[in-house]
């Protein structure tokens, strides 16, 4: 990697940017309580998508995509608005860190 795409990804990371990858096989999990992936978002983050979180991408959010952190010790996975497209991404990608909920399935009674 060069010079200049360290630091790159050093002032992204600094505004809060987390560099993350699509989990495949994930299509199956379900969310009982929330009914869908992206209502699982908006729960935990309280907030409705809007905009696609992939950095660069200004597509509408259509999907709640199961991620996780790319060169990373932390394995946890985590759920980010994408649109279609983003979510098919096979490389890694950027989101802003404030955007990434925990996966953990809602207990049926919140």
């Amino acid at each position: 990697m060069s010079g200049s795409s360290s630091k790159g990804i050093q002032l992204l990371e600094s505004f809060g940017f987390v560099k993350v990858k699509n989990l495949n096989g994930t299509s199956d999990l379900v969310c009982n309580s929330c009914g869908s992936w992206i209502e699982h978002w908006e729960h935990k983050s309280k907030e409705e998508p809007d905009k696609c979180c992939c950095l660069g991408c200004d597509n509408f959010a259509e999907v709640g995509a199961h991620v996780k952190k790319s060169g990373s010790e932390d394995m946890h996975h985590y759920i980010v608005p994408l649109c279609k497209k983003c979510n098919s991404k096979t490389e890694e990608f950027y989101v802003e860190k404030d955007t990434l909920v925990s996966a953990r399935k809602c207990k049926s009674n919140s």
